[in-house]
Parts: C-alpha cells; structure tokens; sequence
C-alpha cells in the first residue's frame, strides 16, 4: 500500500491507494469509451465525473491544498476519457465535456476544464509541492503533467492509442485542455495580444508546453495546417477563430523559449 501524502489536520491520510486500486481502473476504461465511443456514454461520463466530484466537495473546512486534493479522482477519471476523445478526434464532444458545470463547496458553477485541468490541479489549487513528493519529481515545474504522461497515458496506451504515440496524445489533450482554460477564463484576443507585446505569456502559460519548446514548435506547425486546425476551430476552440489560434501558439512559442 503507497502512501504519498500525510496531510496534517484536515482529514488525516491521503492514500493514493483510492486512486491506484479504484479509481485508475475506471479512468483506463473510460480512455476506451472516449477512443471508441459513439456518443451513447457521453452522460454516463458526465455523470460519473461529476459524482466524484461532488463526493470531493462534501467536507467543506480544512487546509485548502488538502480539500483540492479530493478533487483528483475526478480529476484522474476526465483525463482518461479526455485522451480517449483526443485520440479519435472527437473534439465537438471534448469542448462540450470541458464545458460541463460542476458545483464546487461554495455553490457556484464551474466549467470541468477550468476546475480539473491538469495544469490548474497541479499548479493552481496550492498542490504543486505535494505533486513533487512523487518519485522522480522533486524539483520538476510540472510534477502532476508530467506522471499522467510518463505513467498513466504510458499505461492507458494499449486500450486507446493503437499504432499512435500514446504520450503525444495525452501532450495533445493537454494543449487542447490549456486552450480551452485560457479561453474560459476570459482571455481574449486583445487580451493575447498585450501579452505577448509585453513578453508576459509566460504568466498565462502552463504545464509541459510552458518549457518543453520542441512540443510547442511541433504544434504550432501542425495547427498551422487546416486538417488540424479546421476540426479544432468548428468544435469551438480558439473562440473558433483563426487569429486567436494563432496568436495562441505565437505566445505559446515564445513562452517556452523562456521555459
């Protein structure tokens, strides 16, 4: 039995047992409906996603950091199903799943990719130290990102990936899920714009695309081609717009020169 965290007051022990014997089975299995699914389990999803959720949010004192945590098989369980959908291309279905509301402990709606985005559980909900206690992890910038790529997408591969790169796929789910983050909390065009004029992209970038500069040239050319930036646009990434994409990337480059 591994336990990685001991959380002091709050709720006593965190087992990442919870997660590893229960919860990673479903996220694995929830990886196959996303790359083989028709649609029919989309609510099914939702409403598992959310369940866990709102199981996270039922105890609602204690160390923020440690109340955030709850947050993660939830969390563990959308990435499965997101990387499945990244891999079949069902972007329609992976924007309308980062759209769904969940209500968090103060009542108030929340998008599932702004609250579980894997960039914004890592480094956003006072997690990032924690996330480092993880082996091989001690002095990353993205702990959290960088174990679903090593370790989970690695793992999930087989059921989802086919004779795909399975960690590229989840590199690229996490594009598509910082896109839509960036988005969602407001950003936009003009807002862009300022940023890169006054090389503060870096304050809006995050997870492995903030540092890992090859991954971002790769995408910025790619999405620089219609067949991947068409499908992205008309799921409604990017606010569906061509200019907005590409300021995207452009800040996107630029941020992870620096990285």
């Amino acid at each position: 039995m591994t336990i990685l965290f001991r959380p002091q007051g709050a709720f006593g022990w965190f087992s990442y047992t919870t997660s590893r014997d229960t919860i990673e089975p479903l996220a694995h299995l929830f990886t196959a409906l996303g790359r083989w699914g028709t649609g029919g389990e989309f609510q099914m999803v939702l409403d598992t996603v959310k369940g866990l959720y709102a199981e996270s949010q039922k105890q609602p004192s204690g160390y923020v950091h440690w109340l955030s945590l709850k947050c993660y098989p939830a969390a563990l369980v959308l990435y499965g199903y997101g990387v499945g959908l990244t891999r079949a291309n069902r972007l329609s279905e992976l924007h309308r799943l980062f759209d769904s509301a969940l209500i968090n402990r103060r009542e108030l709606p929340m998008p599932m990719g702004i609250e579980l985005a894997p960039t914004y559980v890592e480094s956003a909900t006072g997690l990032h130290q924690h996330w480092q206690t993880m082996e091989g992890e001690k002095t990353t910038k993205t702990p959290l990102c960088n174990r679903l790529f090593s370790v989970h997408a690695a793992k999930w591969g087989p059921t989802f990936a086919g004779v795909q790169d399975a960690q590229l796929i989840y590199e690229r789910f996490e594009f598509l899920s910082h896109l839509y983050f960036v988005q969602a909390r407001g950003i936009d065009e003009a807002g862009l714009n300022e940023a890169i004029l006054n090389s503060r992209f870096r304050q809006i970038s995050m997870g492995r695309l903030s540092w890992h500069s090859q991954l971002a040239n790769r995408f910025m050319h790619e999405y620089s081609l219609e067949e991947f930036s068409s499908p992205l646009l008309a799921a409604g990434f990017a606010c569906g717009s061509d200019t907005y994409l590409k300021r995207y990337l452009e800040g996107l480059e630029e941020a992870s020169r620096w990285g």
